[in-house]
């Protein structure tokens, strides 16, 4: 694990990652693949492939690289916090004071378009333990403090997969997520 506070600091820039674009072009070609497999008149062929194409192309330029609150970088931090709300923390602590005290991952997010986000820049989110955390891709599940209750059984996804950032980066976060 990272022994030093300010390297959690670190922002870690996303870059656009080749594995998502192919899975998320992988379902089209899938689609136009079985239509033309069926009995269909040419011209029915020809409007499906039309929409197919245009709903990727919608899919990949608007919803992933437009997006109102699309990250560009991301920092992850991890905080002592008081899991005991109504306590109050004494300087000696547990001992004493009856207080709990647990280690809470904090992630900070850095948008790409601040004007579109509300004029947010930065954002201090709070990572859930949702986390999915393989070789090639690391799913962040998190939350914002201004989001409803309903965010906490379905919460906020940041998908990482291994192109999109340095490998000691994408090493470094997967530590951070499966030994908080």
């Amino acid at each position: 694990m990272i022994s030093s506070q300010s390297a959690d600091l670190r922002w870690i820039t996303l870059r656009p990652s080749k594995a998502n674009l192919g899975l998320t072009l992988l379902a089209p070609v899938g689609a136009l693949a079985v239509v033309f497999l069926v009995d269909l008149p040419d011209w029915g062929r020809a409007i499906i492939a039309t929409a197919v194409f245009l709903v990727t192309v919608i899919d990949v330029y608007y919803v992933r690289q437009r997006n109102a609150r699309a990250i560009s970088a991301f920092s992850l931090e991890s905080r002592t916090v008081d899991s005991n709300v109504g306590a109050a923390i004494s300087p000696q602590g547990d001992a004493q004071g009856g207080a709990h005290l647990a280690r809470q991952l904090v992630m900070r997010l850095r948008f790409r378009f601040p004007h579109r986000a509300g004029g947010m820049v930065d954002a201090e989110t709070i990572v859930l333990l949702r986390c999915y955390v393989s070789i090639y891709f690391t799913s962040i599940s998190y939350v914002m403090p201004g989001d409803a209750v309903w965010r906490r059984w379905f919460p906020r996804v940041l998908s990482i997969w291994a192109d999109s950032i340095d490998a000691e980066e994408f090493r470094r976060v997967r530590v951070m997520l499966k030994w908080r």
